[in-house]
């Protein structure tokens, strides 16, 4: 069991440096390091002086290769390049969050295209969006986002994501304006778009917030409790507001109740199987990145 890094991660150095001139015009430059530590249940980052570090209970939570980049910076000139400078280091770390971030933005846009139109599974007497086959694994993202990168750059993927996707929407909508082929199906996109981005910014929130929250209470353990648990919660919400303002007026209730329920349970599932890659990408992020 991972004794290290449930509560903090190092993430890098901010350099400060402090000139002094004398009378006789002598400079005198003194180097300051502080290393930045992320609080993982909250997102956000605190800096603080390498010296203080060693002796605040801070560095007991974290690992030893980080513990030595610390100390290298105590005890070496401040000059010293170490695995956690922004050369280094955040390449590789900020590469992996802005692929996730990417991925996370492609798949939504998809789900919003792919929203449009209900598909009859006659077989099994069930309608449901298209977007519900591929939706899922925005929660997945989500997860994996919050487990590495805390709250706060989740909730940033989050809203650049919605971003893109409206702009994505308004380009469409610019296009329509010309005489084209496709101007009904940018109309009837709008009313998916509403849908899914109200439906989408709720649920991924509160995601992202009891994800963190069962984080902190369980002291970083049990990972497939936090991501069924909170994925549960916002999947529930995630299919009602959707199903409610995309398609109300447009089926009956009693074939929205179904499309809620449908939803909802293969969120559910999906959730449950993305345990397992959420695990695998842990084990492959520490032994890329650290």
């Amino acid at each position: 069991m991972n004794r290290y890094n449930r509560k903090y991660k190092l993430i890098g150095f901010t350099y400060t440096t402090d000139t002094d001139t004398d009378t006789d015009t002598d400079t005198d430059t003194d180097t300051d390091v502080k290393a930045n530590i992320m609080v993982l249940s909250t997102g956000k980052i605190v800096t603080i002086s390498c010296e203080k570090l060693e002796k605040n209970d801070m560095s007991d939570d974290l690992n030893r290769h980080e513990l030595n980049q610390i100390h290298k910076k105590i005890y070496s000139h401040t000059s010293t390049v170490t695995s956690y400078d922004i050369k280094d280091r955040k390449e590789s770390y900020w590469l992996l969050y802005t692929i996730l971030s990417l991925l996370l933005t492609v798949v939504f846009i998809c789900s919003s295209i792919t929203g449009i139109k209900p598909v009859e599974f006659t077989s099994i007497n069930v309608i449901m969006p298209a977007a519900l086959l591929i939706y899922p694994f925005t929660f997945i993202l989500i997860d994996t986002l919050n487990e590495f990168y805390g709250i706060h750059l989740a909730r940033i993927s989050i809203i650049l994501t919605l971003l893109m996707n409206t702009l994505f929407f308004s380009a469409l909508w610019l296009l329509s304006l010309t005489p084209s082929s496709f101007t009904e199906m940018v109309t009837r996109m709008f009313a998916v778009l509403l849908a899914s981005s109200v439906s989408y910014f709720l649920s991924e929130n509160i995601n992202s917030y009891f994800l963190q929250k069962i984080k902190s209470i369980t002291n970083n353990r049990y990972l497939f409790i936090r991501v069924i648990f909170s994925t549960v919660i916002a999947a529930a919400i995630d299919s009602v507001l959707f199903i409610m303002i995309a398609f109300y007026g447009v089926f009956d209730m009693d074939v929205l109740k179904v499309m809620i329920m449908t939803q909802f349970v293969i969120k559910v599932i999906y959730s449950i199987i993305g345990v397992f890659p959420i695990y695998l990408s842990r084990y492959a992020f520490k032994k890329i990145i650290n």
